[in-house]
C-alpha cells in the first residue's frame, strides 16, 4: 500500500517559462490543484476532489487564446483508478506542457498501478522531456545519450512510473544493457528520468503479446516442451551475452508472442550485473553435459544473486515467495510447461 503525505512540488522546465504547482492534501479526501504555465502560451488548470467521488475539471489553453479544451481525466484520457495520483499529476504536466493530445490506454498484461501504454503522438512528449534544458538537467536522466533511431515507426511507447526514493539505480541500466547485447529477448529500453520525485521509464510497445502467467491460467497449448526451451534460452542468453541476473523472475515477467511465439524478459527492478569472471565460470558449468541451467546458477550465482534482497533492505527470511533465477526455471520446468521427466 502506497502512503502519501500533504506536500508542495514546484518544477520549473525550461528556462523559467514553465512551472507545475502540485498540492497534495490526503487526510479523508484528496485534493489537488496543478497549475502549468508554458512560456506564457500554455495553461492548464486541475483540480481533483476527492470525498466518496472523483472529479477531475481540466481546461487547457493553447497557444494564446487558441484552442480551448475540456477533459475529464477519468475518462480521457483513460486513466485507472489503481494509478497513484502523483504519477497521474506528473503525466498531465508532460503531456499538456507538450501542446499535445494523446490517448492513455492500458493493455491487458499491463500492472495498472504503475504502467501505463501511451498511444498517440508519443514522441512530441519524448522530445520536450529531451529539449527543456532544465529537465534533463535535474532528472537523474539514464542513458545520458538517447538514441531514437527505428522508433518513428512505433504507435505506442509504455510507460513504467515509480517513486523515486524506491526505484533501484540499477534497473534502468541493467534493462538497457539486456536491450542492447540481445534485443531480441526483451522490449526496447528508450530512457528513464526523474521528475517531481516519480521515476519514469520509457520503453517499447509489444503487441500482441500475453504473460506465461496468463497463459498458464487459459492452458494455453503454447506452453509445451519447446516454450520451455524457448524461455530457458533466453534467460541464459541474458546471463551470458548480457551479463544480467534478474533475480525477480515469476510468471508475470515473461511474455509470450502469441503468434510469434517469441519470449521477452520484462521489469528489471531487482536485476544486477555480473563480471567476466563470473559470466565465464557459468558458461563453462552451463556447456558440461547433462547439467541443467538451474543448477549451473545455484552452483555459480546464487549466493551473488542473494546479495540483491540485502541491497534493497529486505529480510532473506520473509522470501518465501521470491524466485531468483534458477528457482523460476525449475517451476517453468515442473509447473508452467511440465516437461515430462525422460524414462
Amino acid at each position: 500500500m502506497i502512503e502519501y503525505v500533504t506536500k508542495e512540488v514546484d518544477v520549473d522546465i525550461g528556462g523559467g517559462r514553465d512551472e507545475v504547482d502540485v498540492d497534495v492534501d490526503i487526510g479523508g479526501r484528496d485534493e489537488v490543484d496543478v497549475d502549468v504555465d508554458i512560456g506564457g502560451r500554455d495553461e492548464v488548470d486541475v483540480d481533483v476532489d476527492i470525498g466518496g467521488r472523483d472529479e477531475v475539471d481540466v481546461d487547457v489553453d493553447i497557444g494564446g487564446g487558441g484552442d480551448d479544451v475540456g477533459s475529464n481525466f477519468s475518462r480521457k484520457p483513460k486513466l485507472s483508478s489503481k494509478l497513484p495520483r502523483v504519477y497521474v499529476r506528473v503525466l498531465q504536466a508532460l503531456v499538456y506542457g507538450s501542446g499535445v493530445k494523446p490517448a492513455f490506454v492500458y493493455g491487458s498484461r499491463s500492472n495498472d498501478r504503475y504502467t501505463m501504454r501511451l498511444q498517440g503522438p508519443w514522441r512530441s512528449i519524448v522530445d520536450r522531456c529531451l529539449t527543456e534544458a532544465s529537465t534533463v538537467r535535474s532528472s537523474a536522466l539514464y542513458p545520458r545519450v538517447v538514441d531514437l533511431g527505428g522508433t518513428e515507426a512505433w504507435s505506442d511507447v509504455l510507460l513504467k512510473m515509480q517513486c523515486a526514493k524506491d526505484a533501484d539505480p540499477d534497473e534502468d541500466e541493467c534493462h538497457a544493457v539486456v536491450t542492447t547485447a540481445c534485443p531480441e529477448i526483451s522490449p526496447r529500453f528508450l530512457f528513464g528520468m526523474t521528475i517531481a520525485g516519480v521515476r519514469i521509464s520509457f520503453m517499447e510497445w509489444l503487441d500482441d503479446c500475453a504473460s506465461l502467467y496468463d497463459l498458464h491460467k487459459t492452458k494455453s497449448p503454447l506452453l509445451d516442451v519447446g516454450m520451455y526451451t524457448g524461455v530457458r534460452d533466453a534467460i541464459t542468453k541474458m546471463w551470458l551475452t548480457a551479463g544480467v541476473l534478474h533475480c525477480d523472475l515469476h510468471p508475470n515477467n515473461i511474455l509470450i508472442g502469441r503468434k510469434t511465439r517469441a519470449v521477452y524478459i520484462i521489469d528489471y527492478g531487482m536485476a544486477m550485473q555480473i563480471d567476466g569472471e563470473m559470466r565465464d565460470d557459468l558458461h563453462e558449468v552451463l556447456h558440461r553435459k547433462g547439467v541443467r541451467a538451474e543448477d549451473a546458477f545455484d552452483a555459480i550465482c546464487k549466493d551473488h544473486a542473494l546479495k540483491v534482497i540485502v541491497r534493497r533492505g529486505y529480510n532473506v527470511d520473509d522470501m518465501d515467495d521470491w524466485n531468483d533465477d534458477g528457482t523460476f526455471l525449475r517451476l517453468l520446468r515442473s509447473t508452467y510447461c511440465k516437461v515430462k521427466k525422460k524414462k
